[in-house]
């Protein structure tokens, strides 16, 4: 019983991590079209998933390839979770 309970426990905390994280896709289209349209097509992503894209995202971050551009690296977990959103729909 108690490992059914432990179970359900842990499903029910990433059941909540999983939503909290799933970004806002009208915010995320106001951050691409402040910061990303200038280089990017809201269609460059079409058919990848928010996460990853929010992968490439943080590696873009941490990358050179942004540097003389926009500085995405002030984006924060929020933003970069909203403009995934926004380029998966």
């Amino acid at each position: 019983m108690k490992r059914m309970m432990m179970a359900m426990a842990v499903a029910t905390a990433l059941c909540w991590t999983a939503s909290a994280t799933a970004g806002d896709p009208a915010a995320g289209e106001a951050i691409y079209n402040e910061n990303c349209s200038d280089c990017h097509e809201p269609d460059d992503f079409s058919g990848e998933s928010a996460a990853d894209i929010s992968v490439w995202i943080v590696e873009a971050k941490d990358s050179k390839h942004h540097k003389g551009k926009v500085d995405i690296a002030v984006l924060s977990e929020e933003d970069v979770a909203n403009v995934a959103a926004f380029y998966a729909q």
